[in-house]
């Protein structure tokens, strides 16, 4: 797929398997007009031709590679395109590296999140997304596991309870 335009569309989908194959190309320079260029570009589009097919070929064997570049301008996307970034920013502890794996995981349950990220989106008089696309997110964010009582996720914890 390949979309041109100045400002990307909103991105709802939170799986890893798109946000890998994502490849933003950010154009950052212009050209003044030049009555010439119609014609100089003509007179090498046989060129200009075999080199794409050549690329193309290249990219099949080798695939397209990444630089920091790259994997900062998807990381960036990702970030601007997730509506619970920010909540998840302010107010929940992803406890990866303090979790003692002897104990079991710290968890909070899926309904205090949300309703957690409901009061966060109203206080910002943002509209909240509804509960199955948050559990999207957090799934893609966090392990997520099933009790008796319901859906949980870890290893984190509410910082604050708004």
């Amino acid at each position: 797929c390949f979309a041109m335009n100045t400002e990307p569309d909103r991105i709802e989908d939170p799986s890893d398997g798109f946000w890998k194959r994502l490849r933003p190309l950010e154009l950052t320079r212009s050209f003044p007009d030049d009555p010439k260029f119609e014609p100089r570009i003509l007179a090498e589009a046989h060129g200009i031709l075999t080199w794409l097919i050549q690329g193309f070929q290249l990219q099949r064997i080798q695939g397209l590679g990444t630089t920091s570049n790259l994997t900062e301008a998807v990381e960036n996307l990702r970030y601007q395109n997730n509506p619970i970034a920010e909540f998840l920013d302010v107010h929940v502890e992803r406890e990866t590296d303090n979790w003692d794996r002897s104990y079991p995981p710290p968890l909070e349950r899926a309904e205090t999140l949300y309703k957690a990220y409901v009061a966060f989106a109203n206080q910002r008089e943002m509209r909240p997304i509804s509960m199955t696309a948050f559990g999207r997110y957090m799934k893609a964010a966090f392990e997520r596991g099933r009790d008796p009582k319901g859906l949980y996720y870890y290893p984190l914890t509410l910082r604050t309870l708004i």
